[in-house]
């Protein structure tokens, strides 16, 4: 099971400082609001005026493979000479032609034939926010394994948001059946338990548990973005409580 770990300090001090204010009525409907904000901070993306979450998912997904490996049908070649110049390549195993023809091919010369399978490939150029930022250039020639993976990867969108539906539903802010689309929903398998101690005057928290091969990676970014925003929300939330508190003693 993947442990997230990111920085936490200013959150966990603006909760203490509300806390001690407001005590578990004041510090709940702020976990309630983190969770919506861990919602949408958590990839796919809806951007304005743009194509649904969903279909942002799948086009970013696409994108991000494409970029890790470049797929060369050789049945799609349409020079006759070329394709039986690479296919007679493929039959002698001529690793040093194939990419000479790839690089033809793609117009493209820094084109190299991938050592890996499209999947590794894919893994391997992947950065620690689990993007593919630029073209790689690495080619395959398996059309079955390329398109296998694409699929693969398509199906798993929506799988980051799922790691929110407990909580969500625990804190009254969406639910499983109401809040979340159905692409979302059917990866409730990565959904973990959540430990609710918002009632612990010393340590108020609430503990989430993501399941999931490699989740813990990909949503350390989005979780520290969605505590960055939340933090100064309450910080503000505070400097208003103890503005208030000071009119009061003036009374």
């Amino acid at each position: 099971m993947p442990e997230i770990t990111v920085n936490h300090e200013k959150f966990d001090a603006a909760i203490r400082e509300l806390y001690a204010i407001g005590g578990e009525a004041a510090i709940r409907p702020q976990a309630g609001l983190l969770v919506q904000e861990l919602v949408n901070y958590t990839p796919p993306l809806r951007g304005q005026g743009g194509p649904t979450a969903q279909r942002a998912g799948l086009l970013a997904t696409e994108r991000d493979f494409r970029r890790a490996v470049t797929l060369v049908d050789v049945t799609k070649i349409t020079d006759p000479d070329l394709k039986k110049e690479m296919k007679r390549a493929i039959r002698q195993d001529n690793r040093k032609e194939i990419e000479f023809l790839i690089q033809k091919i793609t117009n493209n010369s820094e084109m190299k034939l991938a050592e890996k399978l499209p999947r590794e490939q894919h893994e391997a150029s992947r950065t620690g926010m689990g993007r593919v930022t630029r073209p790689k250039n690495r080619a395959t020639l398996s059309k079955t394994d390329f398109k296998q993976e694409l699929a693969r990867l398509r199906s798993k969108v929506g799988a980051l948001k799922a790691a929110w539906i407990p909580a969500a539903a625990a804190l009254g802010v969406m639910d499983a059946a109401h809040g979340f689309p159905s692409y979302v929903t059917r990866h409730k398998s990565h959904s973990g338990p959540i430990q609710d101690d918002l009632k612990n005057p010393d340590t108020p928290s609430i503990r989430i548990t993501a399941l999931g091969k490699g989740l813990g990676l990909e949503l350390g970014p989005f979780i520290q973005r969605a505590l960055a925003g939340r933090t100064k929300a309450m910080v503000g939330n505070i400097k208003h409580s103890l503005l208030k508190l000071k009119e009061k003693h003036r009374m």
